[in-house]
Protein backbone atom coordinates (compact mmCIF):
# COMPACT_ATOMS: atom_id res chain seq x y z
CA UNK A 1 0.00 0.00 0.00
CA UNK A 2 2.49 2.24 0.81
CA UNK A 3 6.30 2.36 -0.29
CA UNK A 4 8.43 5.30 -0.14
CA UNK A 5 5.74 8.00 -0.02
CA UNK A 6 4.39 5.87 -2.87
CA UNK A 7 1.05 4.55 -2.88
CA UNK A 8 1.82 0.73 -4.16
CA UNK A 9 -1.00 -0.97 -6.27
CA UNK A 10 -2.48 -4.28 -6.58
CA UNK A 11 -1.64 -6.08 -9.90
CA UNK A 12 -4.63 -5.63 -11.35
CA UNK A 13 -5.29 -1.88 -10.34
CA UNK A 14 -1.10 -1.01 -11.56
CA UNK A 15 -2.17 -2.94 -15.09
CA UNK A 16 -4.96 -0.59 -15.33
CA UNK A 17 -2.98 2.20 -14.31
CA UNK A 18 -0.87 2.21 -16.86
CA UNK A 19 -3.18 1.05 -19.52
CA UNK A 20 -2.80 4.25 -22.05
CA UNK A 21 0.83 5.09 -21.63
CA UNK A 22 1.23 0.69 -22.36
CA UNK A 23 -1.00 1.35 -25.54
CA UNK A 24 0.43 3.97 -26.93
CA UNK A 25 4.40 2.53 -26.49
CA UNK A 26 3.42 -0.01 -27.82
CA UNK A 27 1.21 1.50 -30.83
CA UNK A 28 4.64 3.56 -31.48
CA UNK A 29 6.99 0.56 -31.20
CA UNK A 30 4.84 -1.47 -33.83
CA UNK A 31 5.04 1.98 -36.09
CA UNK A 32 8.55 2.12 -35.48
CA UNK A 33 9.23 -1.72 -36.56
CA UNK A 34 7.21 -1.15 -39.64
CA UNK A 35 8.70 1.45 -40.64
CA UNK A 36 12.15 1.24 -39.85
CA UNK A 37 13.19 0.97 -43.49
CA UNK A 38 12.21 4.86 -43.71
CA UNK A 39 14.12 5.58 -40.52
CA UNK A 40 17.70 4.21 -41.25
CA UNK A 41 17.47 4.42 -45.05
CA UNK A 42 19.90 7.10 -45.98
CA UNK A 43 18.08 7.54 -49.67
CA UNK A 44 14.97 8.57 -48.40
CA UNK A 45 15.00 11.93 -47.30
CA UNK A 46 14.07 13.20 -44.12
CA UNK A 47 10.62 13.66 -43.53
CA UNK A 48 7.64 15.00 -41.20
CA UNK A 49 6.38 11.39 -40.87
CA UNK A 50 9.50 10.23 -39.54
CA UNK A 51 9.37 12.87 -36.25
CA UNK A 52 5.69 11.35 -35.93
CA UNK A 53 7.34 8.20 -35.66
CA UNK A 54 9.83 9.14 -33.24
CA UNK A 55 7.16 11.38 -31.15
CA UNK A 56 5.22 8.36 -30.13
CA UNK A 57 7.33 6.20 -28.00
CA UNK A 58 8.49 9.83 -26.69
CA UNK A 59 4.71 10.31 -25.90
CA UNK A 60 4.40 7.37 -24.15
CA UNK A 61 7.46 7.77 -22.00
CA UNK A 62 5.55 11.53 -20.73
CA UNK A 63 2.38 9.78 -19.97
CA UNK A 64 4.33 6.80 -18.04
CA UNK A 65 6.13 9.19 -16.16
CA UNK A 66 2.88 11.41 -15.30
CA UNK A 67 0.85 8.13 -14.08
CA UNK A 68 4.27 7.05 -12.16
CA UNK A 69 4.48 10.78 -10.34
CA UNK A 70 0.78 10.46 -9.49
CA UNK A 71 1.02 7.92 -7.25
CA UNK A 72 3.06 10.31 -5.06
CA UNK A 73 1.31 10.80 -1.67
CA UNK A 74 1.42 14.32 0.49
CA UNK A 75 2.28 14.79 3.34
CA UNK A 76 0.27 16.74 5.65
CA UNK A 77 1.87 17.66 8.95
CA UNK A 78 -1.34 18.17 11.70
CA UNK A 79 0.08 17.65 14.89
CA UNK A 80 -2.67 15.78 15.89
CA UNK A 81 -2.95 12.10 17.50
CA UNK A 82 -3.80 9.36 14.89
CA UNK A 83 -7.35 8.79 16.47
CA UNK A 84 -8.43 12.50 16.16
CA UNK A 85 -6.46 12.43 12.45
CA UNK A 86 -8.97 9.41 11.74
CA UNK A 87 -12.19 11.30 13.67
CA UNK A 88 -11.54 15.07 11.37
CA UNK A 89 -10.55 12.72 8.20
CA UNK A 90 -13.86 10.74 8.40
CA UNK A 91 -15.92 14.25 9.39
CA UNK A 92 -14.17 15.83 6.03
CA UNK A 93 -15.40 12.79 3.83
CA UNK A 94 -18.93 12.73 5.40
CA UNK A 95 -19.25 16.97 4.60
CA UNK A 96 -17.66 16.09 1.00
CA UNK A 97 -20.17 13.35 0.39
CA UNK A 98 -17.48 10.76 -0.57
CA UNK A 99 -18.09 7.27 -0.76
CA UNK A 100 -16.11 5.38 1.32
CA UNK A 101 -14.83 2.10 0.21
CA UNK A 102 -11.92 0.47 2.44
CA UNK A 103 -12.04 2.06 6.04
CA UNK A 104 -9.46 0.98 8.96
CA UNK A 105 -7.87 2.98 11.52
CA UNK A 106 -4.67 3.70 9.62
CA UNK A 107 -6.26 3.75 6.01
CA UNK A 108 -9.60 5.29 4.32
CA UNK A 109 -10.40 4.81 0.38
CA UNK A 110 -12.89 7.04 -0.65
CA UNK A 111 -13.99 8.21 -4.22
CA UNK A 112 -15.39 11.45 -5.25
CA UNK A 113 -18.35 10.43 -7.64
CA UNK A 114 -18.73 13.76 -8.93
CA UNK A 115 -16.72 12.76 -12.26
CA UNK A 116 -17.32 15.30 -14.99
CA UNK A 117 -16.41 16.35 -18.44
CA UNK A 118 -12.54 16.76 -17.43
CA UNK A 119 -12.22 13.49 -15.50
CA UNK A 120 -15.29 11.13 -17.46
CA UNK A 121 -15.17 8.98 -14.12
CA UNK A 122 -15.45 9.54 -10.55
CA UNK A 123 -11.51 9.82 -8.60
CA UNK A 124 -9.76 7.40 -6.13
CA UNK A 125 -8.56 9.54 -2.99
CA UNK A 126 -6.48 7.62 -0.95
CA UNK A 127 -5.66 8.83 3.03
CA UNK A 128 -2.80 7.25 5.33
CA UNK A 129 -3.58 8.28 9.17
CA UNK A 130 -0.67 8.01 11.89
CA UNK A 131 0.20 10.28 14.67
CA UNK A 132 1.24 14.02 13.46
CA UNK A 133 0.93 12.92 10.15
CA UNK A 134 -1.65 12.37 6.74
CA UNK A 135 -0.92 10.94 3.99
CA UNK A 136 -2.94 11.83 0.97
CA UNK A 137 -3.17 10.77 -2.58
CA UNK A 138 -6.00 11.21 -5.44
CA UNK A 139 -5.85 10.00 -8.86
CA UNK A 140 -8.97 8.37 -11.05
CA UNK A 141 -10.41 4.92 -10.47
CA UNK A 142 -8.22 2.66 -11.46
CA UNK A 143 -11.41 0.05 -10.65
CA UNK A 144 -13.57 1.56 -13.78
CA UNK A 145 -14.65 -0.30 -16.12
CA UNK A 146 -14.22 2.30 -18.58
CA UNK A 147 -10.78 2.81 -20.08
CA UNK A 148 -8.80 4.45 -17.38
CA UNK A 149 -8.73 8.15 -17.82
CA UNK A 150 -6.37 8.89 -15.46
CA UNK A 151 -3.66 10.35 -17.84
CA UNK A 152 -5.81 12.96 -18.07
CA UNK A 153 -7.36 14.26 -14.78
CA UNK A 154 -7.12 17.99 -15.76
CA UNK A 155 -6.19 19.18 -12.32
CA UNK A 156 -9.29 17.65 -10.73
CA UNK A 157 -7.30 14.86 -8.55
CA UNK A 158 -5.23 18.23 -7.06
CA UNK A 159 -8.74 20.37 -6.67
CA UNK A 160 -9.87 16.54 -4.65
CA UNK A 161 -6.83 17.02 -2.37
CA UNK A 162 -7.16 20.91 -1.74
CA UNK A 163 -10.82 20.23 -1.05
CA UNK A 164 -10.40 17.34 1.93
CA UNK A 165 -7.51 19.61 3.37
CA UNK A 166 -10.15 22.51 3.47
CA UNK A 167 -12.71 20.08 5.21
CA UNK A 168 -9.99 18.60 7.35
CA UNK A 169 -8.85 21.95 8.74
CA UNK A 170 -12.28 23.46 8.90
CA UNK A 171 -13.24 19.85 11.08
CA UNK A 172 -10.15 20.45 13.60
CA UNK A 173 -10.57 23.98 13.82
CA UNK A 174 -13.92 24.04 14.75
CA UNK A 175 -12.79 21.09 17.73
CA UNK A 176 -10.07 23.25 18.69
CA UNK A 177 -12.77 26.20 19.27
CA UNK A 178 -15.53 24.55 20.69
CA UNK A 179 -13.04 22.42 23.04
CA UNK A 180 -10.79 25.95 24.35
CA UNK A 181 -14.08 27.38 25.82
Amino acid sequence: MLAGRRLILSRKRFITNYSIPFTVGLMGSVALFFSSNLLFDSTIPFSPAVLILLAIPATAIALFLNQYTALRLKQIDTGLSKENNYKFAKIALENLQWEINVDTKGYIETFNPLGDITTWEDQMISIIIDDNVILINSICNVDSIVLNQSAFSLGKNRQNVRRFLEQFELASSNYVSIHSN
